[in-house]
């Protein structure tokens, strides 16, 4: 009978970070209501909202692009999330680039969405800070979404 041999090695490593700072400039709030196009849709009418936070990137460089936005879509549910496997990383959101702008997708739920809009429209997000992955082929993915009044003097980098 052969003996097993014990897994030596280190515990796989989690993928690197990148964390993005985005400073807010601007802000816009979209909304429409239109029939359903398609026979499956379960209403006959079909609603979207949309929240876009414009800004800069404020560190890590990305080369030119200094213009960023921050779309954020309401109606998540966080019940339908499902648990990943051990070991799997949770991505919730995605990153890319295109034509010179660093632009952020995350949904939310209703009540973050009604939250973020009202403190948007007293001016008090002043900063969005996104844990994602690094940029591979100018895309990645979003591990976690801060929006905040203000930076710790570690996340604090100059323009």
């Amino acid at each position: 009978m052969a003996k097993l041999k014990a897994k030596r090695g280190r515990p796989p490593l989690r993928p690197p970070e990148a964390i993005y700072i985005v400073e807010v400039k601007g802000w816009e709030w979209r909304y429409w209501i239109d029939r359903a196009r398609h026979d499956f849709e379960v209403t006959p009418v079909v609603e979207y909202r949309s929240i876009i936070i414009h800004g800069t990137v404020r560190g890590p460089k990305l080369g030119k692009v200094t213009k960023a936005e921050v779309h954020i879509d309401p109606g998540w549910k966080l019940e339908e999330l499902t648990q990943p496997k051990e070991g799997a990383d949770v991505l919730i959101g995605s990153i890319w680039m295109t034509q010179g702008v660093f632009q952020v997708s995350q949904k939310v739920t209703d009540g973050a969405a009604a939250a973020i809009l009202q403190m948007l429209i007293a001016d008090k997000i002043r900063f969005a800070r996104v844990t994602a992955t690094p940029l591979h082929y100018r895309t990645g993915m979003v591990r976690g979404l801060s929006l905040q009044m203000d930076l710790t003097e570690e996340e604090d980098v100059e323009p």
